[in-house]
């Protein structure tokens, strides 16, 4: 493992953990909130098929959204960047 730290020496990581960085590559629009459809079109660009890119999204939006919602957010199916570290403690 070159980087156990998980950022390379000079890049700018913003600030953000090694797991924020990760999920906010799926925040396609840069707002911190991470959609299932943002999820499907990440997949699509790695290179995942359609039938996977629909359907992983819906086990990983929902795993992870309830985790990382604020606590008066109703909607489940939305995945916040800032509260993913929440999701391993």
């Amino acid at each position: 493992m070159e980087n156990p730290s998980g950022t390379v020496p000079g890049h700018d990581n913003s600030g953000m953990s090694v797991l924020e960085q990760h999920v906010s590559y799926f925040d396609q629009d840069k707002d911190g909130i991470v959609y299932p459809w943002e999820t499907y079109r990440g997949l699509r660009d790695l290179g995942f098929n359609p039938f996977f890119s629909l359907l992983i999204p819906i086990f990983i939006n929902l795993g992870l959204s309830y985790l990382t919602l604020p606590v008066s957010y109703l909607l489940h199916w939305i995945v916040f960047c800032k509260y993913i570290y929440m999701y391993i403690t």
